[in-house]
């Protein structure tokens, strides 16, 4: 999907749905949050930027380090669940835009995601676009999913249900933008690469 279908579609029931599941999914992802964050290193003072930040939990977490930070979403419904977690705080903001073609000023230290940036329509176009807000030295990290394949949970479910579906117009593009688009280690590298980063 292009980015414009990314926006209906995490406004709609997809936003909805993260929200009303939001204290569970905050459960069930905090291994892989906390993994992501030791290895983030948020520092007090740092400025920081999370991607596809959802209903604030990594926000949050950054911030507690004594990080201002940025998050930013598609989705209203997600967004304003965030807001109102971080009612009282200072030094955190949210914004709905498109982090794919949103202007930036280079002073960020780091740019976070958990599992924001595989539906990106142009990859190497949205990286080099946040990389402006890096300053020198700033830092990139994400989590995204590996192939469908190593992920049982949704593969079980698709092989399940494949009896029943009707077979597929046109072949399914794996890297077209979606949860699993990033699933091949080297091909991920290679977008990077191409969009300026070093000491992947």
């Amino acid at each position: 999907m292009a980015n414009e279908a990314q926006d209906e579609f995490w406004n709609g029931q997809a936003g909805e749905t993260w929200v009303e599941a939001q204290e569970r999914m905050d459960r069930m992802l905090l291994p892989v949050s906390e993994a992501a964050l030791k290895l983030a290193d948020p520092r007090p003072g740092e400025r920081a930027i999370d991607v596809g930040c959802g209903c604030g939990d990594t926000s949050l977490a950054i911030h507690a380090k004594g990080v201002a930070v940025w998050g930013i979403d598609l989705s209203e419904q997600m967004l304003a669940r965030a807001k109102k977690r971080a009612e009282g705080l200072s030094d955190i903001a949210f914004s709905k835009t498109d982090a794919a073609v949103q202007s930036y000023t280079p002073d960020h230290d780091l740019v976070f995601s958990r599992f924001g940036v595989m539906f990106f329509d142009d990859p190497v176009g949205a990286f080099t676009n946040i990389r402006q807000s890096l300053k020198p030295g700033g830092r990139l990290v994400f989590v995204c999913w590996q192939m469908a394949k190593h992920n049982p949970w949704v593969s079980l479910a698709g092989r399940a249900v494949q009896p029943f579906l009707p077979p597929p117009e046109e072949p399914v593009d794996p890297r077209a933008p979606g949860p699993f688009s990033f699933g091949e280690a080297d091909y991920v590298r290679s977008i990077l690469e191409e969009a300026g980063y070093s000491d992947i």
